[in-house]
Formats: C-alpha cells, sequence, structure tokens
C-alpha cells in the first residue's frame, strides 16, 4: 500500500482519480537508526505543511499506530514545545511507510548510532560535552560523523540537557596562567586552596581512574571559617570544568540527584551547601566504595565525583576523615578586592581551554608517583592514615604539574608551605585525634584517675581484655551512657553487651580489648597505688586545655595540686615583718604532713617551700593567756579551718563525710565552704572535669547549697 502514498506540499496522503488526499500535515526523512537498553528509534528531520522544520525522534513502540507516533513527535519537535503534528493513516499504512524509509535509511553508510548513556569519556579517546559537540583528548572538536554516540536528551536512560559542558575555544594554557596570576592577586591568603580546588576538578574527571590505582577515593571538601570565599573558588573550579555561569554550583540538591549525577557523567561538578551532613557521609561513602545504592535497590556505578563546600560543622564528619580531603580556608587577613568575582569568574571561563588536555595529563600519573609522594607524607606526620595520606599526594602532584605546564613553577613554594603549616597541623589536630582507638584510650585514661576503690567497682583488667561497667563510667564520667555506647561502637574489636564480673559480681559489661590501647593507658589501668596514677595522668597531658599549655611547669600545676602551697598565704611571703606579727593562727588552715628529714647536700637542691620558710621566720600571736584550771599538758582546741577557695590535698586524719573512710595521698579531695566537711571527688558526685574548674572558687556540698 505504500507505493500509493504520495508526497506532495509537505504531507502524506493519496492519489485518488488525480486528486490528491492528504493524511498527515507533515513528512520526515529518518536520519539515524539509534540502538539503546530500551529498544531501537529513530531520529528525523521533520517539516511541517506551513515550512516550519526541526528535528525529532520516536521509538520502535510508538510506531503501533498513527497516534501514537504523533505523540512522540510533538513531544521532541522544536524542542519539545509541540509542533501540532497530526496524522490519520492507518496502523498499516503506516507501516508500509516505515518500512519504505527506513530502506532508504539502512541505504545509505554509517546511519546507525549508539545511544549515549554518560557524559564526558567514551570508548575510542574522545569526549562529548554537548548534544552538538564531541572533543577528541586534545580538546579540538570532532566531525559528527565520526562520532558513533547520539545524545538525545529526553531519552529514557539518556543524561539531560543540563548536563552539557562548554569549552573555551581555542584549546591553550595560556588562559590558565592568567587565572593564576589573577588568584594570585585576588585571593591572597586562599590562593592555594584554589589552585588544589583546580586539581581536584582534574582528579574527579579521571574518577574510576583513581580508583583501579589507589582502591579509594577521597571527597574533596572546601572547609573554612564563614565569608572566605569558599564558594567563589567553588565556582570558578566549576567554570574551569566546562559549566556555564548559571550552572557553576548546585545547591541543596537531594541524595538522589546525586547519585544520578554520579553516574552519568565522567565531568565533575561542585555540590554547594549540602543540605543534610548525612547526605555528605553517604556521598563520602559511596564515592569511596566505587558503588551507590539505586532507586530500586540495585547498585549505580559513579563515573565521576563533585567538589563539596562544608558550611557545616565539619567535626560531625569525623569518623569518614579518611574518605574526605579536606581543603582548610583561612580567614583573610585584609578585606577582598572590588571585583573579585567578576575577574575570576571571567578568567576562569577562558582558562577552561586548558581543562581536557589537563585531563589527560593527570590520568598519566602513575601509581608509583602517588606512592613516592604519600611516604613523605607518612614520614611528616606520623600515625597519619595512609588513604587520607594518598588522598592528600594527588592533588599535590596534579598541581605540581599544572604549574609547570603553564610556567608558574615558582608557586609551587607557596603550596608546600601550606601543606606543612596549614594542612598537615589540621590532620594532627584531627584525623589523628580522631581515630577509632584514641577517644577509647581518651576515656579508660580519665577512668584510670580514680581512686582504686573507684576503679575496681567500674572496670576489671584481664589478660587480653578490659572488662568496663558502662553505666558507672558515665557516673563517674559525669557524661551519658550513650556517650560511652558510641565510644565503643567507634573501638575496633569491641563487645558492649557482654557478660562479665567485676568485684565479684556477675554484669552486663562491655569488653574491649588490650590490643587497642596504649601502654599508657594500660599502666594507668593497672597501676596498684593512686600515687602512680597520678603521676601517670601528669606526664600523659591528655585534656585538650592541657595541650595548650606552653611549658611542663605549667602543665604541673594544672594537672596535680600541691600538697603544701596555699595560694591565700603565698600572697603575704613577701609582707614585712612587722605585718606577719599580727598574723592570726586562727587564719591558718591545717597544717601539712610533715617532711621527710634531708640531709644537706639535698636540701640544699630541693629548697623548702614558700610556706615552711615563712613558718620559720615569723612570729604568731597565740591569743589570750591560758585560763586558770586548764592543764597545761591538753591539746589545745584545733583552730577552725579557712573556707576552701581552691582543691587541696588533706592528710590522713581526715575522714570523708559522706563515706566515712579515711583519706590517703594521692586521693581528691573537696572541702564545703559552708559546713568545712571534707568530701572524697567522688562522694561528692564531682567529674574529673568539673572538679579542675573548681580550683580557686567556692563550693557547697549537696546539704550546704
Amino acid at each position: 500500500m505504500a507505493k500509493h502514498i504520495v508526497e506532495r506540499d509537505n504531507r502524506w496522503g493519496f492519489l485518488v482519480k488525480d486528486a490528491f488526499n492528504h493524511f498527515s500535515n507533515f513528512i520526515f526523512k529518518m536520519v539515524y537508526c539509534v540502538e539503546s537498553e530500551v529498544g531501537p528509534g529513530f531520529v528525523v528531520d521533520v517539516t511541517r505543511a506551513d515550512g516550519v522544520t526541526g528535528r525529532a525522534w520516536f521509538r520502535q513502540k510508538d510506531c503501533r499506530d498513527s497516534h501514537s507516533l504523533t505523540t512522540a513527535l510533538n513531544q521532541t519537535f522544536q524542542g519539545g514545545r509541540g509542533g501540532a503534528l497530526h496524522c490519520k493513516l492507518s496502523p498499516a499504512q503506516l507501516y508500509d511507510l516505515l518500512d519504505m524509509l527506513t530502506e532508504e535509511l539502512f541505504a545509505k553508510e554509517n546511519m546507525v548510532r549508539k545511544l549515549l548513556t554518560t557524559v564526558g569519556d567514551q570508548e575510542g579517546g574522545f569526549c562529548i560535552i554537548s548534544p552538538d559537540v564531541a572533543l577528541n583528548n586534545r580538546g579540538i572538536k570532532i566531525p559528527p560523523a565520526s562520532n558513533p554516540f547520539m545524545w538525545i536528551p529526553g531519552w529514557p536512560g539518556c543524561p539531560p540537557q543540563g548536563m552539557a559542558r562548554q569549552f573555551a575555544e581555542p584549546p591553550g594554557l595560556n588562559p590558565l596562567s592568567r587565572f593564576i596570576e589573577l588568584a594570585h592577586t585576588q585571593l591572597r591568603d586562599n590562593f592555594v586552596p584554589a589552585l588544589l580546588s583546580l586539581s581536584c576538578m582534574l582528579m574527579m574527571a579521571n574518577y574510576r581512574d583513581i580508583l583501579a590505582k589507589l582502591g579509594h577515593f577521597n571527597l574533596p571538601l572546601l572547609f573554612g571559617p564563614p565569608k572566605v570565599g569558599k564558594t567563589l573558588v567553588a565556582q570558578c573550579a566549576g567554570l574551569f570544568s566546562g559549566l556555564s555561569l548559571d550552572e557553576s554550583i548546585t545547591s541543596r540538591d537531594t541524595l538522589t540527584y546525586l547519585t544520578d549525577a554520579f553516574a552519568k557523567s565522567t565531568l565533575p561538578f561542585v555540590w554547594d551547601d549540602p543540605t543534610s551532613v548525612a547526605d555528605v557521609k553517604q556521598v563520602a561513602v559511596d564515592l569511596a566504595n566505587g558503588a551507590a545504592r539505586g532507586k530500586s535497590g540495585g547498585h549505580q556505578f559513579p563515573q565521576t565525583a563533585c567538589l563539596v563546600t562544608a558550611n557545616f560543622d565539619i567535626h560531625q564528619m569525623e569518623k569518614y576523615h579518611s574518605r574526605l580531603f579536606v581543603i582548610v580556608f583561612l580567614r583573610p587577613k585584609a578585606n577582598p578586592q572590588p571585583g573579585t568575582f567578576a575577574v575570576l569568574t571571567k578568567a576562569a571561563i577562558a582558562a577552561s581551554s586548558a581543562f581536557i588536555s589537563l585531563k589527560l595529563m593527570a590520568s598519566e600519573i602513575e601509581a608509583e608517583e602517588i606512592a613516592n609522594v604519600t611516604s613523605g607524607l607518612l614520614s611528616y606526620l606520623e600515625g597519619l592514615d595512609i588513604r587520607v595520606a594518598e588522598g592528600i599526594a594527588l592533588p599535590l602532584i596534579i598541581c605540581k604539574k599544572m604549574l609547570e605546564v603553564t610556567e608558574k613553577g615558582h608557586l609551587w613554594q607557596q603550596v608546600r608551605a601550606y601543606v606543612k603549616d596549614v594542612l598537615l597541623p589540621y590532620h594532627e589536630n584531627t584525623t589523628l585525634n580522631h581515630q577509632p582507638s584514641k577517644a577509647a584510650n581518651r576515656m579508660l585514661k580519665e577512668l584510670g584517675g580514680l581512686c582504686q576503690h573507684e576503679k575496681k567497682d567500674i572496670l576489671r583488667c584481664l589478660e587480653d581484655s578490659v572488662l568496663l561497667d558502662k553505666a558507672r563510667a558515665a557516673a563517674a564520667l559525669n557524661i551519658a551512657v550513650s556517650e560511652v555506647v558510641a565510644v565503643l561502637k567507634n573501638t575496633p574489636g569491641a563487645e558492649i553487651n557482654k557478660s562479665g564480673r567485676i568485684m565479684g559480681k556477675v554484669r552486663k559489661v562491655a569488653k574491649i580489648p588490650m590490643s587497642v590501647l596504649s601502654e599508657d593507658t594500660i599502666r594507668c589501668l593497672t597501676s596498684e597505688s593512686d600515687d602512680e596514677v597520678e603521676e601517670t595522668r601528669v606526664r600523659e597531658t591528655t585534656f585538650p586545655e592541657i595541650q595548650d599549655n606552653e611549658s611542663d611547669v605549667e602543665v604541673e600545676e594544672t594537672c596535680r595540686v600541691k600538697e603544701t602551697t596555699f595560694p591565700e598565704i603565698e600572697d603575704n611571703v613577701d609582707t614585712p615583718d612587722t605585718e606577719q606579727d599580727s598574723f592570726d593562727m586562727g587564719d591558718l588552715p591545717p597544717p601539712p604532713p610533715p617532711l621527710p628529714s634531708l640531709n644537706g647536700s639535698i636540701s640544699n637542691d630541693f629548697p623548702p617551700p614558700p610556706f615552711i620558710e615563712m613558718m620559720g621566720n615569723m612570729s604568731v600571736d597565740m591569743g589570750t593567756p591560758i585560763e586558770e584550771g586548764h592543764q597545761a599538758d591538753e591539746p589545745l582546741p584545733s583552730p577552725p579551718r579557712l573556707p576552701l577557695e581552691s582543691v587541696q590535698r588533706v592528710p590522713m586524719s581526715d575522714l570523708c563525710a559522706t563515706c566515712g573512710k579515711k583519706g590517703r595521698r594521692g586521693l581528691l579531695w573537696l572541702c564545703c565552704d559552708g559546713c568545712q566537711q571534707w568530701y572524697h571527688r567522688s562522694c561528692a558526685g564531682i567529674s574529673v572535669q568539673a572538679y579542675k574548674t573548681i580550683g580557686g572558687n567556692p563550693w557547697n556540698c549537696r546539704h550546704c547549697h
């Protein structure tokens, strides 16, 4: 029947007694046959009866009748704006017409194309950046006839139009060199983070290659205080990778959108201001593993990654430091110059002409070269996770090569200084302190500082492990049980709920392997003397507020309380004798324990404390004479105690007002400023951290509060 179909005035119809009866208001010519996973289809050039032309497409399943065919054509004609096309051919007539058109198509050569499923690098060494443009590995356009793929936005499984890129022409390195000069002038303190951001875009353009060489991937994350230029640098990095100015960054996108974007392009993009920290964690894990969970429970395989700006508390990501490459931004010393945004974005667009060629350069970096730089970083910062070191090493190598090819090698010294003075100290203070076993060691060291009775009621040391009562540990540290459980969950090999015997009683305890504990922690837990525990804690200086002290003297004064030094008396050491003669015994605190006898040579090396010297030189008014009838050999009534203005040690004669037990050296005590009674720190319900803050401040027990 197709032989009776006639084309006239851009219409299809039939001749009936030399009269033309049209059955459509358009005609089309087939351009390509497209092969896809959802079935074949055709790309056609449509000409409407009024002369309007445009390209459209339909799939094989749309050929069952005229209505389905015109619906598909109207949805794709003129970019989906609608074509007002109609046809009333019967299914048999339509079948014969399409059969005739496909015979004409296949009579030509090279008319079959594959549907594009991934933007960017393709087999054969070329890169498709838009539906109409494909580049070779030097950034030069290739003829459309040489491109075996068809990018048809809207076709099921094909990338959307928004993923298209546009690189400046002609390809070259001079515009990038100009951008580096401007960034050095405009960004100043954050010039190196900008360079590393560009390096990360080149690195992420070779995402699958990195996974093959290293076995993991570190998500680049821009971190720093607000208003330091993170978003500006991220936008310049997006423009450098070929994104348009309007779409150079994506903000507040969902995890589903990101997962699809990772799987449909090999060219990186920018994720600014993530909505949820949990989404960033999931993205970091997915990209590190090279697979992401799809919508229907299957898996999608990312082909690229994204640059993230961290406008949130990065400490929430502490478990994921091994999957991140944190680029630290500094607060600039001077205000930004006017017009910085316009100058840098314009230069970044021009610098995109170098992206394709530099992407090829980054892909040629060998694993051995990465290993050499990684070894240098590990030797400089011992204990750094090798995955973190490799995540730093690769962008540094790309950055150095980029500076060399743009003849800006003299700026490499600034990059080295940034790594040494900013990047590695950041990881020393964060990554190393947030290793899984660090938190457990810190918690157990603090528990090891308790008195022996408290410690034995909370934990028990075995040959290969430590049994810990979680509830009692939380009470002793004045924290929630959930915090103790969180530490244990992040401790390798720890068992959270296990039956164990402590103090002869079977309890639900946690079991922590000795292999994750440091020697100092084990020594602190197994020491039999409270004095040994205290000396260990002084030597450890594990608390954050102690790590900032400038000298060992300050550390010792902070961690342990001197036994014979009283602040209220030290203030009077240099007082003239006339003032000291009027000093009242009633104002003195209880006398310190007697000092051991010292020979002459040792006493010269260790002079007596100021309190002892003062007591030897001062004359004291003993008050009124002994009343008549009072026996001289009877002991005088003990003087009242001064209100305690700092944490002090007490002699062994004192008893705890709560438990009624004697004290001994090494225990931590408190004296109530109201009732003048002494208390064990633990009996008073004071944590170790809170105990340190009481020194120099009044304190009342629960009865006097």
